[in-house]
């Protein structure tokens, strides 16, 4: 018997290979595998000069590694990232020079395939920090409250600075960034000149009115709206019945209750009060972004030594008590712009539970009913007889 054949011809290996091949190229084009490293958008300072490089040096608030723009003319930068709340991306599109591009055809093809996408749409913005801020960890390191302070020299203050994955001694090779971090630390220490070497001293009075300088120039024109709205309007503002008087004045009669004219909303806030809440929130803020959790606490202790704001946490405390009397008039004003509604309401409701007793007597029986008007003053309950002996 003549064996059965197939009635097809068997495709050749290569044809399978082929389709194999055609498959991952498709794959390929379409789905391109995750850069371990995304290039991202940055925003670097027009002084910064080609020797600038990206290092790593502590944090100053959390002493973690993290990334620094330092250049060896201007000095030492830092990132700010900024972020949307929508997802986001850059289309990025590299620039030829016309010299060599020969044609306006082939300046748009060259132009058209040098175009790509980044799907992280963050941007980062280099600007200028105070290398001092650095310092000052090392400064407070192996140094207890009744241990007196020494002098020492740069070099040694600079070894206290975590090594951790840190490239300061590589940017201190630099001589200008050197000298740069050598004059940031006489700003804040007392020095003392032993032969040829500068030693240093960490001054605590000068390390204050440093951080107080700089708040005073982040306050001198107003904070940014945000914080300006936030920590200074928002906290200063007097409520609708209360009129903004100095610390100490009688704010209401006590024998008038009637809001006077003196009780009218305040137009502007006091310009003291105003200096002294932008001056503390901006000190408070360079502390919580830059000076480590322990040294903050020792320079608010100073801070309060050095700048009465008593006349602000009175003028915030008056605020307090009007705002909260505010509340309780509003809420007392509730109650009897509507009295009639709230009297209507109560008799609805006594309505309703006369209703519900009225319908519960209708749904019960004659039996009962007759059973409800026998006399049982002297007579045992039924319970009585089931008791246990």
């Amino acid at each position: 018997m003549p064996r059965a054949t197939r009635s097809t011809k068997p495709a050749p290996a290569s044809a399978g290979l082929d389709a194999q091949t055609s498959a991952s190229t498709s794959g390929k084009k379409y789905s391109l595998p995750a850069a371990a490293n995304p290039r991202r958008i940055f925003v670097l300072p027009r002084a910064a000069s080609p020797s600038a490089r990206i290092v790593t040096l502590p944090n100053p608030r959390s002493q973690k590694p993290t990334r620094y723009l330092a250049c060896p003319s201007s000095g030492l930068y830092e990132f700010t990232q900024v972020s949307s709340e929508t997802p986001r991306s850059w289309l990025v599109q590299t620039s030829w020079p016309s010299a060599e591009v020969p044609d306006a055809a082939d300046e748009l093809s060259k132009t058209s395939d040098e175009l790509s996408t980044l799907g992280d749409g963050d941007l980062f913005v280099a600007t200028a920090m105070d290398p001092v801020f650095i310092l000052i960890s090392a400064l407070y390191t192996n140094t207890s409250k009744d241990e007196k302070r020494r002098y020492l020299s740069a070099d040694d203050h600079f070894d206290e600075i975590p090594k951790d994955a840190s490239h300061l001694w590589n940017i201190l090779r630099w001589p200008t960034m050197r000298a740069i971090f050598e004059s940031r630390l006489a700003a804040i220490c007392a020095t003392a000149d032993l032969g040829d070497e500068t030693m240093y001293c960490l001054d605590d009075l000068k390390l204050l009115e440093l951080i107080l300088a700089k708040a005073n120039c982040f306050a001198a024109d107003g904070l940014p709206a945000s914080m300006e709205e936030k920590f200074v309007t928002k906290i200063l503002e007097a409520p609708l019945a209360f009129h903004a008087a100095a610390p100490g004045t009688v704010l209401y009669d006590g024998e008038n209750t009637a809001p006077s004219a003196a009780a009218a909303p305040s137009p502007c806030i006091p310009s003291d009060m105003l200096a002294l809440q932008r001056q503390r929130i901006a000190f408070n803020y360079i502390c919580a972004m830059y000076i480590p959790a322990g040294v903050e606490t020792a320079l608010r202790a100073l801070l309060a030594q050095k700048v009465d704001f008593a006349p602000l946490d009175a003028y915030t405390a008056a605020l307090s008590r009007s705002r909260a009397d505010a509340a309780a008039t509003r809420a007392l004003d509730m109650t009897r712009k509507h009295p009639l509604e709230d009297a209507d309401d109560i008799a609805a409701e006594k309505k309703r539970r006369v209703d519900e007793e009225a319908k519960k007597k209708k749904m019960v029986t004659r039996g009962v009913r007759d059973l409800q008007k026998v006399n049982t003053s002297g007579m045992k309950k039924l319970s009585h007889f089931f008791k246990k002996v």
